[in-house]
């Protein structure tokens, strides 16, 4: 399906709409919304937008799916920013990277609990933007080759605000659970009715904030509030890495049972291979932060 002047497509529980090469559906020239009940699927699932405008809505609780062998392709891609509602099925696979979504400018992802949104490379990636999560969000990080994608993210973002209650994991070789990058911003994992929410990576759980390590720059300044579980697994990895300062509050005087882990530090502020001087930030913890390995601190 292409639009060249903006468009909306409607696709119902018992439709297929899909491509043997390039997007399924396409639309470009102007606004586009997609509304999926049924399945889309190509080497790209949903393309909307282009340099020129045109932002985009997607709702889906059915299944968008991107499969490729090569390349950086997503299950949906709004090149202008918009939103996306899923409370089905977006996943991207194979390939050497790719994510479940990708929008570039502002945008804002909805992901309802019980739905999934995977990609090899990242399962979100957005310039500025917003993620409110109770169901999976995963950066799986298993090309189609089966070897392992260093750098992936749960949710990649330059700068916004992740709101948790689900699952964010990117748990392949120096995988993080969620990013933000130069833009710094906010993390909120959990809730006093969501304990169970998880934020895990290899390499970092949460990382926010950004360092130039030639000019010694730093920026991205983060606040994490967690009342559920964020754990990075890697040897030498960090739970929470705000790497150009913030605060942190783990726990809730009613809330004792929040857990920041990692293999090297639980939480690290202003630190990335390096003290980075001018980087500061508190920590008020009511529950646990545990350093597991041999050399952590």
């Amino acid at each position: 399906v292409y639009f060249g002047q903006g468009g909306v497509v409607t696709n119902q529980a018992s439709g297929t709409i899909s491509a043997a090469s390039g997007a399924a559906v396409v639309i470009k020239g102007g606004a586009g919304s997609v509304v999926n009940h049924g399945s889309i699927s190509g080497p790209s699932g949903v393309s909307i937008g282009s340099t020129a405008g045109g932002a985009g809505s997607v709702f889906n609780d059915g299944t968008i799916a991107a499969s490729f062998t090569s390349g950086f392709v997503s299950a949906i891609n709004l090149s202008a920013g918009g939103t996306v509602t899923n409370q089905g099925t977006v996943i991207a696979s194979g390939g050497t990277n790719g994510n479940g979504i990708a929008i570039t400018g502002a945008g804002v992802v909805t992901n309802a609990a019980g739905a999934l949104i995977a990609g090899p490379g990242n399962g979100i990636f957005d310039t500025f933007g917003t993620v409110i999560n109770a169901g999976s969000i995963s950066g799986t990080g298993i090309p189609q080759t089966g070897t392992m994608t260093p750098f992936t993210s749960g949710v990649n973002l330059t700068g916004g605000t992740v709101i948790n209650t689900g699952r964010i994991t990117a748990l392949n070789a120096g995988g993080n659970g969620v990013n933000l990058a130069s833009g710094g911003g906010s993390v909120s994992n959990g809730a006093t009715n969501a304990l169970s929410a998880l934020i895990e990576g290899y390499q970092i759980g949460v990382q926010i904030g950004y360092s130039n390590f030639a000019t010694g720059s730093f920026s991205g300044v983060g606040a994490l509030t967690n009342d559920g579980t964020i754990i990075a697994t890697g040897t030498n990895s960090t739970g929470a890495n705000l790497v150009a300062g913030g605060n942190v509050v783990n726990g809730a005087p009613s809330v004792h049972g929040a857990l920041i882990e990692g293999g090297q530090s639980g939480v690290g502020i202003g630190f990335n291979n390096g003290t980075i001087a001018g980087a500061i930030g508190t920590v008020v913890n009511y529950g646990s932060i545990i350093s597991i390995g041999a050399n952590g601190f």
